[in-house]
C-alpha cells in the first residue's frame, strides 16, 4: 500500500507545470526582503528553499518551508531556488519533486550626500525626516515606484541666542514705555553676529499678580468655623479678625476683610462674604411592609432650611432627590439630608416588620436519582402565594408552579421561593444528585514513542462497564489499521499501540469505533477521532 501511495504522489508531481524565477531579482529597498514563490497555478504545494554562495556550484537549505522566503540582509551575488511538490513524501524524493530556476540578488539602492548650514533652532526636512541637530544624518526615502534612496546629510548649525531676563514691578509701573498691570512676558528679536535671528525675553513679575480673591467657602454649615487663606508670600497681612498670617479663623456668617502689603510697600485690599446653612427635619413618617420579610415599606421626610436637597436612607452611601423612599424592608435606617453646598443633618428610624408567614414542604435536604429518572415536588403554604420562583428551570417541567417535575442530568440544587402579594417570600432548597454509571473517557491523542507516557490508546469507561468489543482503528482514507481479535476484552486490555501488523503508523488523525458492554446487559456504541503524535 505504501509503494502505491508513493507512485501516485510522484505521478501527480511530474504532472505539475514548471514555473521559474527570472535570472536576476532586483532588491531596491533597505532592510529585510521577501522573495515570493513564482508559482501561479493556484495549486497547494509543500516547499523547500535553497541558496548558493558560489554561483550555483553548491546549494544548502535555508530552513524555510513557506511560499515566501524572508531575507533579513539581502546580499548581492547570492542565488536562491525553490523545491516544491504536492506533499512532503514527494518533496523528499529527488525524482518526484519540482525545482525552479535559480535567481541571483542584485541590490540597487542609490545614495546621495549633501552638506547644509542652518541657524541653531532651524529644521531641515529630508524626505519625511526633520533634522534639527548638527552632525551626520542618514535618511531613507521611498520613491513612487517602491524603491529606496539613501541621503547622507551633514548639518552645520550656526549660533543663535535665546536669553531670558527677570523684572519685578509694582502695579501700574512702566517698562520700556509700557504700563504693566499683570505678569507679562515681552519678547524682542535681533540679528546676532552670525546672521541668525536671536531672541531676548523679559519675564515681568507684577506685585499681587494672580491674587484674585481670598480662598475659602462662600457658604458653610451650621457649627463650622473654616479658615480663610490667601496664596503667596507678602511682607504684612492684616485680617479684620485680627489675624496677621496667611490664614484667619472665622466665627460665623459675615464679611471678612484683608489688607496685603508686599516687600516693596505696595498694598492690596480684599474681602470675602460667608453665609451659613441650617437644615431641620420637621417630620419623618414610616410605613411597615405588607408582609413579613417583604419590601413594601416606606419612609417620608419633610425638611426645611434650604432648597435643592438630597436624601439618603443608608447613612449617606447613595442619595436621591425625592424625600419619599418606597420598596423598603423592615429594619433600622440612618437618614442623611444634604444640601447642594454639602451641609447635612441626620436622623434614625425603624420600620417594624409584618407578622411571619410559613412554608410547609416535604422536600428533603438531599436525594439521589439515576440519570434519566425524574421526581415530583409538592409544596404548601399557609398564605396566599402571588407567584412561585424556581431556579434550575432547564431541568423542571415548570418554574412558576408549586408542583413541578424535575429531570436533572447533573447534580443540581433546586431552590424555590413562594412570594406573597406584598413582596415577602419563603425559600426552601433540595440538592438532587444524579448517578451516571455509563460515563467514559476516550483520549483524543497519544504518543507511542516508548517513553512510558501515553504509549497506548484505550477507552476509560465507568465502573459499570464490563467489556469492550469490536474495537477498530481506521486511517482518514478508511483503511483499517487495527481490529480487536477477541470478541470481548476487559476495558483495560482493549487498546492500540499505534502500529499496523507491527509497523509504526505515521503521525496523523485516525478514527476509532467500539462497543462498550455494561453489567446490566446494555451496549453502547462509541466513535471518535484520535491524533497520533510522535
Amino acid at each position: 500500500m505504501h509503494r502505491l501511495s508513493l507512485w501516485i504522489c510522484c505521478l501527480l508531481s511530474f504532472g505539475l507545470t514548471a514555473q521559474d524565477f527570472s535570472a536576476t531579482t532586483i532588491v531596491c529597498q533597505e532592510g529585510p526582503f521577501t522573495l515570493t514563490s513564482p508559482l501561479t497555478d493556484g495549486q497547494t504545494y509543500v516547499y523547500q528553499w535553497e541558496r548558493s554562495f558560489d554561483g550555483g556550484s553548491s546549494w544548502s537549505s535555508t530552513g524555510s518551508d513557506s511560499p515566501g522566503l524572508l531575507i533579513n540582509n539581502p546580499t548581492p551575488g547570492i542565488r536562491y531556488r525553490m523545491l516544491y511538490a504536492a506533499d512532503a513524501t514527494c518533496l523528499a524524493d529527488a525524482a518526484c519533486r519540482q525545482m525552479t530556476a535559480a535567481t541571483e540578488l542584485s541590490v540597487q539602492i542609490p545614495m546621495f550626500s549633501q552638506g547644509l548650514t542652518r541657524c541653531q533652532g532651524d529644521t531641515v526636512v529630508v524626505g519625511n525626516e526633520r533634522l534639527f541637530t548638527g552632525g551626520n544624518h542618514r535618511t531613507v526615502i521611498r520613491t513612487p515606484d517602491g524603491c529606496d534612496s539613501i541621503v547622507e546629510t551633514f548639518l552645520q548649525l550656526l549660533p543663535a541666542y535665546d536669553d531670558l531676563f527677570f523684572v519685578d514691578l509694582c502695579p501700574g509701573e512702566n517698562f520700556r514705555g509700557r504700563m504693566i498691570t499683570s505678569d507679562t512676558l515681552i519678547t524682542e528679536t535681533f540679528t546676532a553676529s552670525s546672521g541668525c535671528d536671536s531672541i531676548a525675553r523679559y519675564e515681568i513679575n507684577v506685585a499681587f499678580s494672580g491674587v484674585e480673591k481670598i480662598e475659602g467657602p462662600d457658604r458653610i454649615c451650621e457649627g463650622e468655623t473654616p479658615d480663610l487663606r490667601i496664596s503667596g508670600q507678602f511682607s504684612h497681612y492684616a485680617w479684620s479678625t485680627g489675624d496677621d498670617g496667611l490664614s484667619a479663623t472665622t466665627n460665623g456668617a459675615g464679611i471678612y476683610g484683608l489688607t496685603l502689603t508686599d516687600f516693596s510697600g505696595c498694598q492690596l485690599e480684599l474681602s470675602h462674604e460667608l453665609n451659613v446653612t441650617t437644615l431641620v427635619v420637621d417630620s419623618l413618617i414610616t410605613t411597615s411592609p405588607a408582609c413579613p420579610g417583604g419590601s413594601s415599606g416606606a419612609l417620608r421626610l419633610s425638611v426645611s432650611g434650604d432648597t435643592d436637597l438630597m436624601y439618603s436612607r443608608n447613612g449617606g452611601d447613595d442619595f436621591q432627590l425625592d424625600p419619599n423612599f418606597t420598596g423598603l424592608s423592615a429594619g433600622d435606617y440612618d437618614i442623611v439630608v444634604e444640601s447642594s453646598d454639602g451641609c447635612q443633618t441626620t436622623a434614625t428610624t425603624t420600620i417594624v416588620d409584618a407578622p411571619a408567614i410559613n412554608l410547609t414542604t416535604g422536600l428533603p435536604e438531599e436525594m439521589t436519582i439515576e440519570r434519566g429518572d425524574s421526581l415530583a415536588f409538592l409544596l404548601e403554604t399557609d398564605f396566599t402565594v402571588d407567584r412561585w420562583e424556581w431556579n434550575g428551570s432547564r431541568f423542571l417541567s415548570c418554574n412558576d408552579c408549586p408542583a413541578p417535575v424535575a429531570f436533572p442530568l447533573i447534580d443540581t440544587e433546586f431552590r424555590v421561593s413562594a412570594i406573597a402579594p406584598g413582596g415577602c417570600s419563603v425559600t426552601d432548597t433540595v440538592l438532587v444528585r444524579v448517578k451516571d454509571s455509563r460515563r467514559m473517557y476516550a483520549p483524543t491523542a497519544f504518543s507511542p514513542n516508548g517513553d512510558d507516557q501515553n504509549d497506548f490508546w484505550r477507552i476509560f469507561p465507568g465502573p459499570r462497564a464490563e467489556a469492550v468489543s469490536a474495537l477498530t482503528i481506521a486511517d482518514r482514507w478508511g483503511g483499517i489499521r487495527f481490529q480487536q481479535a477477541e470478541a470481548e476484552l476487559p476495558p483495560a486490555e482493549a487498546r492500540w499501540d499505534g502500529t499496523d501488523q507491527g509497523q509504526p503508523m505515521p503521525p496523523g488523525v485516525y478514527v476509532y469505533s467500539a462497543i462498550v458492554h455494561f453489567s446490566d446487559g446494555k451496549q453502547l456504541p462509541i466513535r471518535g477521532q484520535i491524533t497520533l503524535m510522535r
